[in-house]
């Protein structure tokens, strides 16, 4: 998967509900990981990342390769 793969998919995920994503979450947060390698730009991070349930392993992936 590239970096524009990784963001349709993440912006697909988004639009799950929370019990969908929480079901998901594996495949959220590999694709999450991919997509914030990509390097993002603070719009296009809230634009694609609005709607998910926020989880500790994406802010430990925020925090760590940023």
């Amino acid at each position: 998967m590239n970096f524009e793969q990784a963001e349709a998919t993440l912006r697909e995920l988004a639009k799950l509900s929370v019990p969908e994503q929480r079901e998901r979450r594996a495949e959220i947060i590999e694709v999450f990981d991919l997509f914030w390698r990509s390097n993002p730009k603070k719009a296009q991070f809230g634009e694609v990342c609005s709607g998910l349930v926020l989880a500790p392993e994406m802010l430990w992936i925020m925090v760590k390769t940023g």
